[in-house]
């Protein structure tokens, strides 16, 4: 389809195209080409949530009662009362962004008291809401039976419900057509009714009352049906294959494929609900399932599965291998493997290596499991020894002498950065939403921090470990970055190469998750030094021997280089202001322990 679109674009230049698709399917091949430049859909803002809700829930209030103040009070207290639900819980809050989500937890809230944390478990209350709980609660009855001589009730239309999805899911379609799909149920209601006349009758009736009284299957026109929304199909699907004898030998037999990605997810969380043996059973077949797709694929599916399972639900023992397994992969070095000779042949290769590697760091992070430890996001240490080294280059080239430290293997992320906001009101950075981190950067480095932002993270962070920390000084920086062997020109050796760096020379156009360049490592084993953000220091610019931290608004040293910038160790710096003039969109920066108490630290 990719191809079709790209030679019907060459065909038409002069038209504009705008071109639809789930994320899930637009990868490798499927990608366009043609100067085509990828976004994707806002996700709705709380303040969206809130609109939202407030029409849907007068919508609702003013079916059942009428117009009037009573209607409009019922909804503004049931908005209200769902609104504070969604605040408080993390998970369903990241559900919430996405309308027909939102939809299904608003009609799950009038259902039952709390909402669930899990997504198997919302998605199992909306489809029997949606199959006709409520109407069952009120009494109400189809105005004919389904069968003549039995009950047919809510378990037994999601169980025909899942054969439909499965078949559909299996033959990759999201639409079936009239007959097929009459067929498809004859055959199911065979067994259950005495002759071919009474199993019509049924097909007939079921139709009708899942198309009128559920929504979840509609007829779309032109003779097809369809489920009324793809994650509903996903979930039923789901619930099929996880009652299989078979079901991780038919898992893994699709594990590869986009199409049946998230059905695994929903899998997996709906076995959790059921048991922890076969979940862990699932989810551990699948991280030793070989060969994969692309490099990290199953470690990062199982990884993922194990989020929306939820913890408690499977073998810790499991879990922990795989993130421990996902860290050995990030960590091998590949350039030696042969791929830098394949990616400088084809541009395109580096860039799904990245994605590739990025999509292991970010599973890592959701899973807990990146260059810090929790519960206050202190960072991984690399151990810098005391002794002279190499400062500066050519004639500015000098021996400087230092005591020993620790230095954070890595910048810091969003992810820890989001500990120090939420635990002092800190203000967050100007582009998160609703002090939010933008979705999918959780492992990528915090920017548009200003340098008074970095020193009150580094003193809230000290008082937290009980260890001295700060921002590194100019040469605290250069010694991690450099070593005390040589006076090399970048952290790897003296020549550049643009697969040990995120710059302007690798052309992915923006940051990337910390830790995704293991041949760019410093001697020491320090991790991004060139590339990536800048990095603010402690030093004063103009007085490179000030290490004060103080109030003075001094312009401060940033090194590193960026994204956008060189790869050596550049030096620059910013006044920090601090104020709403302040902009230097990717300034981050890194920490380090100080053996000496400073007494600057006091500021």
């Amino acid at each position: 389809m990719a191809r079709l679109v790209e030679s019907f674009t060459r065909a038409y230049p002069d038209c504009r195209y705008v071109v639809t698709s789930r994320i899930v399917g637009y990868t490798a091949a499927a990608r366009l080409g043609e100067q085509y430049t990828t976004t994707t859909v806002q996700d709705f803002t709380l303040a969206d949530v809130e609109k939202f809700l407030s029409y849907w829930h007068r919508l609702i209030f003013i079916n059942q009662m009428g117009p009037g103040e009573p209607a409009q009070h019922a909804a503004r207290r049931q908005t209200e009362h769902l609104l504070a639900a969604i605040k408080g819980n993390e998970r369903i809050r990241e559900l919430a962004i996405n309308p027909l989500l939102l939809t299904v937890i608003a009609l799950v809230h009038r259902d039952r008291v709390k909402l669930p944390d899990r997504r198997a478990e919302l998605y199992d209350e909306a489809i029997a809401v949606l199959l006709g709980k409520w109407d069952e609660a009120r009494g109400v009855r189809p105005e004919q039976p389904i069968l003549p001589d039995r009950p047919f009730d809510t378990t037994d239309r999601r169980l025909l419900l899942q054969s439909v999805a499965l078949h559909m899911h299996e033959q990759q379609q999201k639409e079936i057509e009239t007959e097929a799909l009459q067929e498809l149920l004859r055959q199911l209601f065979r067994p259950l009714v005495a002759d071919e006349a009474l199993a019509d009758k049924a097909v007939d009736r079921f139709l009708r009352l899942i198309e009128e009284r559920t929504g979840l299957l509609v007829a779309r026109g032109d003779g097809v049906y369809t489920f009324s929304h793809l994650t509903f199909q996903e979930y039923l699907a789901a619930l099929a294959v996880a009652a299989r004898d078979d079901y991780v030998a038919f898992t893994l037999a699709r594990s590869g494929e986009a199409w049946w990605r998230e059905v695994i997810l929903l899998e997996a969380g709906h076995l959790s609900l059921l048991s922890k043996e076969r979940t862990s059973r699932l989810i551990s077949a699948i991280a030793d399932q070989k060969p994969e797709p692309v490099r990290y694929y199953n470690l990062v599916l199982a990884s993922e599965c194990l989020r929306d399972v939820g913890d408690g639900r499977v073998d810790q023992a499991i879990a922990e291998n795989i993130s421990q397994r996902l860290r050995v992969d990030l960590e091998a070095p590949l350039i030696q493997s042969g791929w830098s000779r394949l990616f400088k042949k084809e541009e395109q290769l580096t860039k799904e290596w990245i994605e590739q590697r990025s999509a292991a760091m970010n599973a890592l992070v959701r899973a807990g499991a990146g260059y810090w430890t929790q519960p206050y996001g202190e960072p991984e240490w690399v151990e810098i020894p005391a002794g002279e080294f190499t400062m500066g280059s050519g004639k500015d080239a000098r021996q400087v002498d230092l005591p020993a430290y620790a230095i954070a293997r890595v910048p810091i992320t969003n992810a820890q950065y989001r500990l120090f906001v939420n635990a002092v009101e800190h203000p967050p950075p100007r582009h998160w939403e609703e002090n939010r981190i933008p979705k999918g950067l959780e492992s990528h480095p915090v920017v548009e921090v200003s340098w008074h932002d970095a020193i009150a993270y580094c003193q809230w962070l000290s008082q937290m470990t009980g260890k001295t920390i700060t921002l590194p000084s100019e040469a605290e920086w250069e010694k991690a970055a450099r070593g005390d062997k040589d006076a090399r020109e970048y952290p790897w050796g003296d020549t550049f190469d643009r697969l040990r760096c995120n710059t302007k020379e690798l052309g992915m156009g923006t940051t990337t998750p910390v830790g995704i360049f293991p041949d760019g490592a410093s001697p020491y084993g320090v991790l991004e030094m060139s590339g990536n953000v800048w990095e603010w220091c402690r030093t004063k610019y103009e007085n490179p021997d000030d290490d004060e931290v103080d109030d003075s608004g001094a312009w401060r040293v940033l090194r590193g280089g960026s994204w956008v910038a060189d790869a050596n160790f550049v030096r620059a710096a910013f006044r920090d202001l601090s104020g709403p003039d302040y902009r230097n969109g990717d300034d981050g920066f890194r920490v380090v322990v100080v053996r000496r108490p400073p007494s600057h630290l006091d500021l």
